[in-house]
């Protein structure tokens, strides 16, 4: 019971420490000139040095392992390109676009994603359930972005784009490594995945050269609040929480990332929602938690 405890402290905490890094975020992006390919970056490059160091020094033949499979690697390359990368721009430029809550909450979605991938993938409808919840997901997001106003939007085109994409990153995120992970470790892959992101995403866009209007004490504070507390801590932390809870009520209990993200916005940044808007938010939790549990019961009933 202690350790229930204990992994469920820990999947809250990680959570809450997400939902403060998107926040940070916002601030940043609202009181200096830095960017999102310049932020994303920054954030892979140095969480991605320390979890591969970590990883590298508990345990070194384990994760040089890794580098002696040529398949692997270029599996870990596409992950870190499409998986952590894109995860990570994604959903900076959906909060840049927006506020964090609203990046957040979108970014939710991706067990949406999941089951229409699993879906195509075994060639089967998905179930009643999980059609339902597609169903709600899909209206929280309207009400999200239109306010209950078909006749326009309540955040930007830019923001709902990226929110939705990033939704659909999160869920290749959470599918395509998994075989790797179970090989080598998800410090090992994740560190690695970001090391490399950050490389690519530098080649790619070449965010240098900001100007870094408005960057002062605050700033850098914030900057390294979400690399270490928003990045390093909960991505080392949380598969211990879900190695003690398990996967199902831990994605339920993540569900307090959105929900701290939106609750600091409201009341700590005095951000102002449309009413449909706060629904739609709950929707898209609700679809979240409800997809989880129908997932879990289908589990159960082929066993």
């Amino acid at each position: 019971m202690k350790n229930k405890k204990i992994g469920t402290l820990i999947i809250i905490v990680c959570s809450v420490l997400w939902a403060i890094s998107g926040i940070c975020g916002q601030l940043l992006f609202s009181r200096t000139s830095l960017s999102t390919p310049f932020l994303t970056m920054v954030r892979l490059a140095v969480s991605g040095l320390i979890l591969s160091g970590m990883a590298f020094f508990s345990n070194p033949q384990k994760f040089l392992l890794l580098f002696k499979n040529k398949k692997d690697m270029l599996n870990a390359f596409i992950f870190s390109v499409f998986g952590c990368m894109a995860v990570q721009y994604s959903y900076f430029a959906a909060i840049e676009a927006s506020n964090a809550a609203t990046g957040t909450i979108l970014q939710y979605m991706s067990p949406i994603f999941v089951v229409v991938t699993m879906s195509a993938l075994h060639k089967k409808l998905p179930t009643i359930a999980e059609g339902l919840c597609c169903i709600l997901a899909v209206a929280g997001v309207f009400l999200v972005s239109t306010g209950g106003n078909i006749k326009s939007l309540s955040i930007s085109p830019e923001a709902l784009f990226w929110g939705i994409f990033s939704a659909g990153c999160l869920a290749y995120y959470n599918i395509a490594p998994v075989n790797l992970v179970k090989k080598y470790g998800a410090m090992e892959i994740v560190g690695l995945g970001m090391l490399l992101g950050s490389v690519m995403l530098g080649v790619l866009v070449r965010p240098f050269g900001v100007p870094m209007e408005g960057v002062d004490i605050v700033a850098i504070a914030e900057i390294v609040i979400i690399i270490i507390f928003g990045t390093i801590i909960p991505f080392a932390a949380y598969p211990k929480g879900v190695a003690i809870i398990g996967s199902t009520k831990s994605s339920i209990i993540a569900t307090s990332e959105p929900m701290s993200a939106f609750l600091i916005s409201l009341f700590i940044l005095g951000e102002k929602y449309p009413p449909l808007s706060i629904v739609g938010f709950f929707f898209i939790v609700l679809a979240v938690i409800f997809i989880t549990l129908s997932g879990k019961k289908e589990n159960n009933d082929r066993k």
